[in-house]
């Protein structure tokens, strides 16, 4: 064992690896520090040992978790170079672990691949962790790629922002002001459509990415033609320093939940309505396979918002959400139909603050927040109706009910 090259290089591992974890924690988490990412950890198991490299990354883990769990509460963990099978295994009680390369700032030809690379590896590894997207800058040329992707990816938002130098336009889009992350509900992966086509190299595709909401899904397009990973160069390397624009075609159907005959299907509706958040277009489809075009240059990003109409009594009613984030659905909690002294009222549950967006084709009698009568605006032309949700006291929760 002693001949591994590790070893031979003068690399070891401490023997008792918990009072390392505990000491170092406790300083971190005295000094104020709220959670930890823990680098390298897949380099544990090649160093020789005896007992085997695989003892030595459970008894890492298994000291690594029990730190957090003393002193970062609520599990504020994040796993990283951690895909050999020693640590993929060892996940007892952390759920997080990163699912692409670093954010380089400075290196051009990483912006792009970064997105593509993350999605595909999330197909693989959302099964068993929650895949990270790692952070990125929000005053950067490839900041908006970036924030629409982590929108959609389901991941953590986080930035590595330089003091004093933010795009908080960008950030409002992402995080409210209390702080609080409106996600989507699983990993961020690839449309069925391009699992099987290269979105970095083959200067056709565009990557669309899918997730779901608790009452819409969402479908984020990506155009990150031109650059990629060089096995051979071992770094990222642009290979196309002027990539076209391209169309692509976003369905209802490239939610997996969406498509005919899936048990998620939605029961009752009638089409659905299409948000795109970039263009702040609303769009219709009538039916799953019915399609939007969408039309990306180099670098762009778009995140299309898909919510299944209700219909009744001639009424067609979908909420959108708050419509000034990217993932404006990530708001909509809920959003049931129910009878109310002869009429019919929409009840929405709502998270977090904003201007509420729905699409209903009649203008509402009445319109009611926490019981009481609040003013609606509601546009003829386009079928849009918007309420202002002001913050809300107790946990950021709201009941909107909309009377036809």
């Amino acid at each position: 064992m002693n001949w591994g090259p590790a070893s031979l290089a003068g690399v070891g591992i401490v023997h008792e690896p918990a009072k390392l974890y505990q000491a170092m924690h406790k300083y971190l988490a005295d000094a104020g520090v709220t959670g930890v990412k823990v680098d390298c950890q897949a380099g544990v198991g090649l160093v020789p040992r005896q007992g085997g490299g695989p003892a030595s990354a459970l008894a890492s883990h298994t000291a690594l978790e029990e730190s957090v769990a003393e002193h970062f509460p609520g599990n504020h963990l994040i796993n990283c170079m951690c895909h050999s099978t020693e640590n993929f295994y060892r996940y007892k009680w952390s759920a997080i672990a990163r699912a692409c390369d670093d954010f380089y700032p400075r290196d051009p030809a990483s912006h792009t691949s970064h997105i593509g690379n993350a999605a595909y590896n999330s197909l693989f590894l959302g099964v068993l962790v929650h895949p990270d997207w790692d952070m990125f800058q929000s005053k950067h040329p490839a900041a908006q790629l970036h924030a629409v992707a982590r929108a959609a990816s389901g991941s953590a938002v986080y930035v590595s922002d330089k003091p004093g130098e933010h795009d908080f336009a960008l950030l409002r889009r992402l995080v409210l002001p209390d702080g609080t992350v409106l996600r989507p509900l699983l990993p961020g992966l690839p449309t069925a459509d391009i699992l099987f086509n290269d979105p970095m190299c083959d200067g056709n595709t565009l990557l669309k990415v899918w997730n779901v909401n608790h009452v819409s899904a969402l479908v984020g397009v990506f155009n990150v033609q031109g650059a990629s990973w060089d096995r051979s160069l071992r770094r990222f390397h642009i290979h196309d320093d002027a990539p076209s624009a391209l169309w692509t075609r976003v369905r209802p159907a490239d939610v997996w939940a969406f498509r005919r005959g899936s048990r998620g299907a939605p029961t009752g509706h009638q089409g659905f309505v299409l948000w795109q958040s970039v263009q702040l277009k609303l769009n219709h489809a009538a039916g799953p396979t019915d399609h939007i075009l969408v039309r990306l240059s180099p670098g762009g990003s778009e995140l299309v918002t898909v919510v299944p109409v209700m219909a009744f009594d001639g009424v067609r009613f979908a909420a959108i959400g708050l419509c000034e984030l990217f993932n404006p659905g990530a708001a909509v909690t809920s959003c049931e139909l129910e009878p109310h002294n002869g009429t019919r009222k929409v009840v929405v549950g709502l998270r977090g603050y904003g201007a509420f967006r729905c699409y209903c084709n009649r203008r509402p009698k009445q319109c009611e927040l926490n019981s009481v009568n609040t003013d609606h605006i509601y546009d003829e032309e386009a079928e849009v109706m918007e309420v202002a949700i002001p913050r809300q006291a107790v946990g950021g929760t709201s009941s909107l009910a909309v009377t036809f």
